[in-house]
Order: structure tokens, then C-alpha cells, then sequence
């Protein structure tokens, strides 16, 4: 198993089991980067802090498919949340890897339900 693999699914393991700060380990110290319809972060403590407050609402994840090109991996997974009922959304993640660790994720998802969330009347 590439260094990437093992790197991205130990991630994405430990953060559907909605262990954050686990999953930070996995994450660089300097030069972090992540980009997704709902967020943006260039500091993996302030993105941890953020992202774990879905906790409560993320039921689970399940990595459907998991491609790598040298430092570089694309995720396909299913995260199930409770919003408006149970209900599953796909979500793709490029991630970059340094020295077995991520330095950046971009994610892609229909994010029109999260929107609506805030919509005002």
C-alpha cells in the first residue's frame, strides 16, 4: 500500500469515527490548505476546531473509492449526516500528501441543502 493510501485512510478513518483530534495528526503543521464549497482554512488547528463541530450531525463516512498518483490521492466517500432526516451526500477529496502527512484537501460536494439551512425567508 502506497504512503498516500495508508495516509489518507487513516484519515478519513479517524474522522468518520468523528475523532478530530486524532485526525489531526495527519494533517501538516505549516502550509495546510483546505477548500470546499461551505469553507475555506489555511491553519489545520483552526480547521479542526471548525470541522468538528459537525460531530453531532455526521453519522458516519464510507470511503467508496480511494485512487493515488504519486503524492497525490482522490477519495470518492459517502458521509451520512442527520439533517432534514438521515441522509447520505457523496463527496469528492483531492488530497496532496508531504512526508505522509496532508497538506491540502479540496473537497466537492452539492453543497444546495447545507445553503438552505441559512436561507432567509
Amino acid at each position: 500500500m502506497s504512503e498516500a493510501v495508508e495516509t489518507v485512510r487513516s484519515y478519513l478513518e479517524l474522522f468518520g469515527d468523528r475523532s478530530f483530534d486524532e485526525a489531526r495528526e495527519f494533517l501538516v503543521d505549516s502550509g495546510f490548505r483546505y477548500n470546499s464549497p461551505i469553507g475555506d482554512f489555511e491553519d489545520a488547528d483552526r480547521f479542526i476546531e471548525n470541522i468538528s463541530r459537525i460531530g453531532p450531525i455526521m453519522q458516519g463516512l464510507v470511503i467508496r473509492k480511494l485512487f493515488t498518483s504519486g503524492n497525490e490521492a482522490i477519495a470518492i466517500v459517502d458521509i451520512s449526516i442527520a439533517m432534514q432526516g438521515f441522509v447520505t451526500r457523496t463527496a469528492v477529496i483531492l488530497f496532496q500528501i508531504q512526508e505522509s502527512r496532508i497538506k491540502s484537501m479540496e473537497v466537492i460536494f452539492d453543497a444546495s441543502e447545507y445553503y438552505k439551512m441559512f436561507e432567509r425567508p
